[in-house]
């Protein structure tokens, strides 16, 4: 009895000193470092094109490097991903030229909330329905007369300026202003 407490005594301090002598345990996360919304979205659309080409590197650490950082894949990565990343430096640089920077936080907000619903096939499914009505539309002759009339506009007009065309070119605006000057109840004569 005394001899097996005494060796559960020893190895427990055993334990404790070996504990004692590791590294303070950290607990300040070390954030990564910030990339540009070009480089994110590169990363992101890269690790889904690898990830269709070998969908069983589910955790996407074969191309990583790849995508991240835009080391050479390797020449069994598929010809989807290697015509990718000949052109990163121009898909980077072209996405962060052309999007305004006080719009990238609202931007990464919004897609990180679509990654979800494209990963569950909701966005799929969504533009399918949006082609298929926009196809039954093509197909409706009717439909195709009346929107080609909703667009006989010449040049971008925006609506307020067409509303205010439209009323200052009415043939009756003198009558029209005179009769609402009156006010209401007043004699329309």
């Amino acid at each position: 009895m005394w001899g097996r407490r005494y060796l559960s005594l020893v190895v427990w301090c055993g334990l404790y000193g070996t504990a004692a002598c590791g590294n303070a345990l950290d607990t300040q996360r070390q954030p990564a470092a910030t990339q540009s919304l070009g480089a994110t979205l590169y990363e992101e659309f890269c690790q889904r094109v690898a990830h269709s080409a070998d969908p069983r590197d589910v955790t996407g650490q074969s191309t990583f490097a790849t995508c991240r950082y835009g080391v050479a894949p390797a020449t069994s990565a598929g010809p989807s991903l290697l015509a990718l990343t000949t052109q990163r430096d121009r898909f980077i640089l072209a996405v962060d030229t052309a999007v305004d920077p006080d719009l990238v936080p609202d931007l990464r907000s919004l897609m990180g909330r679509m990654v979800p619903l494209y990963d569950d096939g909701t966005l799929q499914a969504h533009m399918a329905a949006v082609s298929e009505a926009i196809r039954g539309l093509a197909q409706a002759p009717d439909a195709v007369h009346a929107l080609g009339r909703l667009a006989v506009r010449r040049g971008y007009v925006p609506a307020e300026a067409d509303f205010a065309q439209a009323c200052l070119s009415y043939d009756r605006l003198h009558v029209l202003s005179r009769t609402l000057s009156r006010g209401p109840g007043a004699d329309p004569g």
